[in-house]
Parts: C-alpha cells; sequence; structure tokens
C-alpha cells in the first residue's frame, strides 16, 4: 500500500482541450511512489553543477545540482497528475514534504551511481554530494521554454486553490499562472541541493523557508 495520496478527481481539474488519452493517464490511480519508479527505470545522467550563490545572504555560498533526463511520460506524471509531486503538497504541506524526502530517497541514489559511473564528472560527486545528499536538498521540474514562454491559453490545470484572486500580490499571481500550466514534452528533472559555505560545510537553514507553502497555495515555486 502506496503512504501517499491522490487529489480527489473532482478537484484536479485537466482542461477538456487536452487529449483525452493523456487527460485520463494524469487523473488515473497511479500513486507517487509509482510516479518515482518510473522516472528512475529509464534515467539517466544529463548534467551536474556548482552555483555560485550572487545575492543576498547567498553571497560567498554555493550549491550542486544534478539533473536528470527521463521520459516524458514520467515527468508528465511527476509534474501533472493527481498522484504526482505537486499533488503531494496540494493535499498538505506534511505530505508534499514526505514526498519531497522519498523522491530524494531514491534519486540521490540514482545520481550517485549515475555520477560515479560517468569517468568525467565522477570526481565531482565527493563535493557535490554534501549538498545533493542533505536534507534539505529538493526535486523539481526543469524550467525549460514551456515556463519561460507560456501563454495564457497552456493554463489548463484548473485547481480552485490555485486559481488566480484579484487580491494577489505580483509574485503570488506569478507562481499561480505557472502553477496552471502542465507541460507534455518536458524530460528533466533537478535534483537542488543545500547550500555550502567556503569549507563545504551546509547551511543549518532551509534554502527557501516558504517553498511548501508556495506549492500548496499556488501550485508552483
Amino acid at each position: 500500500m502506496s503512504r501517499f495520496y491522490l487529489a480527489p478527481r473532482r478537484n484536479w481539474n485537466i482542461d477538456h482541450s487536452v487529449k483525452y488519452s493523456r487527460r485520463e493517464r494524469l487523473l488515473c490511480a497511479t500513486d507517487f511512489d509509482e510516479i518515482v519508479a518510473k522516472t528512475c527505470v529509464s534515467a539517466e545522467l544529463f548534467h551536474i553543477a556548482c552555483e555560485k550563490g550572487r545575492k543576498g545572504d547567498k553571497v560567498g555560498l554555493h550549491r550542486w545540482s544534478v539533473t536528470l533526463r527521463t521520459s516524458s511520460k514520467a515527468i508528465d506524471l511527476w509534474h501533472n497528475s493527481r498522484g504526482g509531486y505537486r499533488a503531494q503538497y496540494y493535499l498538505s504541506l506534511d505530505t508534499g514534504e514526505a514526498a519531497n524526502a522519498y523522491a530524494l530517497e531514491h534519486l540521490t541514489k540514482l545520481a550517485e551511481s549515475l555520477v560515479q559511473a560517468d569517468r568525467y564528472r565522477r570526481r565531482y560527486w565527493a563535493r557535490a554530494s554534501v549538498s545533493i545528499c542533505h536534507q534539505y536538498a529538493r526535486v523539481w521540474i526543469h524550467q525549460g521554454l514551456w515556463c519561460h514562454h507560456a501563454k495564457i491559453t497552456d493554463r489548463l490545470l484548473h485547481v480552485q486553490q490555485w486559481q488566480l484572486d484579484p487580491d494577489d500580490d505580483r509574485d503570488t499571481r506569478k507562481r499561480k499562472a505557472l502553477g496552471m500550466l502542465i507541460p507534455e514534452n518536458e524530460t528533466k528533472l533537478k535534483i537542488i541541493g543545500q547550500w555550502l559555505d567556503e569549507t563545504n560545510s551546509p547551511r543549518a537553514t532551509p534554502p527557501k523557508a516558504d517553498r511548501a507553502d508556495h506549492i500548496h497555495e499556488c501550485g508552483f515555486t
């Protein structure tokens, strides 16, 4: 039995302009642990990178990320289905955070295996793993062209609590607008590590304390 839940079908409203077969796939009872397994089964290493902190309290810090590439259908389920990553946060903050931890448990093991098997990139893992395998690491869909060049007509997920409200501030409106997107052809998923200081020691606080609230309230962060 899965430890995760499905958003009620009646609440996870996918626009009827979406092809019937895809719509039904996103609305069927695919549990999150099964989605994680589908994501892992065909995943390959796409990129490993170190990012320097350049703003505010991140200046002088750095963090690592690993980008995995898998099937577009797996990512579709991951991001857009009623059993997916965002759906877990929609249901509750605790369920969402449990889903993130579960995904990290499996994806970081996979990432380690893939990086260590890469003769050119294996040298990074000893340093990167401190960031990637930290409890405050998180997983998120790669924000490709679908995110940066979205049109109003691409807003095809109609979840009541993620709908635009006249009283929303600018940042909330932006998050909700992006939360209504259901990218079909994305193939990449990103593990974003915790910030580290110059001694490669992790910070003691979450990098984005309100992240879970953003996903719960807006469907995006």
